[in-house]
């Protein structure tokens, strides 16, 4: 059985008195790992990855995208979940750094009475003779109305979302990669 949590106003620790209290919600844990080839360097991959702008672009129903301090930033999405939609107001934060090698990019979000999440990517580079093989552990967890849909609906949607970032990625690696002028892949 999934554990339950009711989150207070500033519970995510992100987002202040905007926040109202929730009622009590199951919460379910998500964890994915994976693996991308790239076309490009490590360094050329790595300095798409740390790009406040390419992460918004990557990112589906991401309106907005701030930085708010070294490695901080605050998001907006707009996202639906099969029956679900909401807009969600969120942190992310990169830490372990590792230049031009490995991070982890923390999340965490809320959208209402629709639920949150909250989590962490581990990111890490590893040069290959064609590129950059791009390896990645999701853990997560949601809460709300989203936890309550069954857990291969939900597997379904977060892995379709990660699927989603890393087409998105490699599409921006590559249109950059073959733009004139650019700093080679």
């Amino acid at each position: 059985m999934p554990a339950v949590v009711g989150i207070r106003p500033g519970g995510l620790g992100c987002l202040g008195d905007r926040i109202a209290p929730f009622p009590r919600f199951p919460v379910r844990t998500l964890k994915f790992d994976g693996s991308r080839r790239l076309a490009a360097s490590p360094d050329f991959v790595w300095d798409r990855l740390i790009d406040p702008e390419v992460l918004r672009q990557s990112i589906r129903g991401c309106e907005s995208m701030q930085t708010t301090g070294e490695g901080e930033y605050v998001a907006s999405l707009k996202l639906r979940f099969g029956p679900v939609a909401a807009s969600f107001d969120g942190r992310l934060s990169l830490g372990n750094i590792v230049d031009n090698r490995r991070y982890t990019i923390r999340f965490e979000g809320i959208g209402g009475i629709a639920g949150f999440g909250r989590g962490s990517t581990d990111v890490r580079l590893e040069p290959e003779s064609e590129g950059t093989r791009l390896l990645y552990t999701v853990e997560a967890q949601i809460g709300g109305k989203l936890s309550r849909v069954g857990q291969p609906f939900v597997n379904r949607i977060a892995r379709r979302m990660i699927e989603d970032f890393f087409t998105r990625f490699e599409r921006i690696i590559r249109h950059e990669a073959a733009a004139p002028g650019a700093r080679g892949p």
